[in-house]
């Protein structure tokens, strides 16, 4: 089983990239060109494989109906938290206390616009359909949405201040805990690398069964604004 990471940005250059054959690391890296085209090169036939972006891949259900019909200086209904959060982001804060940023009202719309154009172009280049995943190992290939931050508060390490040059003291000290091999020192220095492998982790969680998924009453809103799989914590 193979699964690929990608913690998704608005530019190759900072995205991050880490590729997992059953457990060993076989590439971590910062992208470069066309990121769909490195992804493609990873996925084998035969081999099923797991994609764990780190970006959202969907928009609260309720913003597009409130913006079809509108125009300037009209209000915009229904509430702000309506318009602007998913479900999961909501199950996600009341479960770990995390907020995830709105793909509604922050800047991380543009990251997930690129990160679907990316999910596109790699269909495009492999002639595969890549669903989402909902439950167990894929047959082929197949997509989930990840959150590294709450990955790592899910699995009991600190979930803040790992980022950027600074944050090395703390992605080295939870690295102590795994065996990376020699690609330690590339997730070590670049926090871009580190949260790809962190994608690779949740989806290792979401293959073996760990993840909180929608339950019945969620699943239907969560097919229209997709679901962020993170571990239980029980």
């Amino acid at each position: 089983m193979r699964i690929l990471g990608v913690d998704c940005a608005t530019k190759p250059k900072n995205t991050g990239l880490c590729c997992v054959l059953d457990h060993r690391i076989e590439h971590a890296e910062t992208g470069d060109g066309s990121v769909a085209e490195r992804l493609a090169a990873w996925i084998e036939p035969g081999t099923p494989t797991l994609l764990a972006f780190d970006a959202p891949l969907g928009w609260p259900s309720a913003l597009a109906p409130a913006l079809v019909d509108h125009r300037a200086g009209d209000p915009l209904r229904p509430e702000a938290n309506e318009l602007f959060h998913r479900l999961t982001d909501d199950e996600i804060q009341e479960r770990l206390g995390k907020r995830p940023l709105e793909v509604g009202a922050d800047l991380i719309a543009r990251t997930a616009r690129e990160a679907l154009s990316v999910l596109q172009e790699l269909r495009d280049r492999t002639g595969l359909s890549i669903p989402l995943g909902w439950e167990g190992a894929p047959a082929d290939v197949a997509v989930i949405e990840v959150y590294p931050a709450a990955t790592l508060q899910a699995h009991g390490f600190r979930s803040s201040g790992y980022k950027g040059g600074r944050g090395r003291p703390v992605r080295e000290s939870i690295l102590d805990d795994f065996d990376v091999g020699p690609h330690r020192e590339a997730l070590a220095a670049n926090a871009d690398v580190f949260d790809a492998w962190l994608c690779t982790l949740a989806g290792r969680d979401f293959l073996e069964g760990r993840c909180v998924p929608p339950n019945d009453a969620q699943r239907e809103r969560a097919l229209i604004e997709g679901w962020i799989w993170v571990r239980s914590t029980d």
